[in-house]
């Protein structure tokens, strides 16, 4: 009796492990955005609209994150408005891990240029210039992608521009 008492504890222990270490692990990168000074604004408005609490535990995402600066230069009546700054938060958000290795590759198989999907349907679109990955914004707008941080479970390019949809 007392080694299946041992055992049952024993394994609730290894289970709850595996867990939180999984737990831990998928949310890296939710982590490392949140603690990211440079990202303060983003952060703080991707928790105001409950947008990072949506996001899937055992997931990868590439965010495209506004720094402080370009958060700074969104117009006022996006920033006021609830579900015109969780449309454009959003749109920084994809599902899936993007590296420029990882992008270039999949354009390559692609003729050099493809769309990729925010997690609010929201379509950009990433071509290849020579050896450089350029993001197309809705404007019309390039961006030129630079290293990003890469985690396990998602990376983040910096961007000082939003991501706002030509209809607003």
């Amino acid at each position: 009796m007392l080694n299946k008492k041992l055992f049952t504890k024993i394994s609730l222990l290894i289970v709850l492990f595996i867990g939180f270490n999984s737990f831990a692990q998928s949310q890296a990168i939710v982590d490392e955005i949140v603690n990211a000074e440079e990202y303060s604004l983003f952060t703080e408005k991707l928790q105001e609209t409950g947008i990072l609490a949506s996001l899937e535990n055992d997931a990868d995402y590439t965010f495209f994150a506004l720094n402080n600066e370009a958060m700074k230069n969104i117009p006022s009546e996006i920033m006021n408005d609830a579900d015109d700054l969780n449309t454009v938060l959003s749109n920084h958000i994809y599902k899936g891990k993007w590296s420029l290795e990882e992008l270039a590759a999949e354009m390559n198989s692609k003729g050099g240029k493809m769309p990729i999907k925010a997690i609010n349907n929201f379509y950009s679109g990433v071509y290849l210039d020579g050896n450089q990955v350029i993001f197309l914004t809705p404007k019309a707008d390039k961006i030129t992608l630079e290293e990003a941080t890469v985690k396990p479970d998602g990376v983040i390019y910096n961007l000082d521009q939003a991501l706002i949809p030509a209809d607003f």
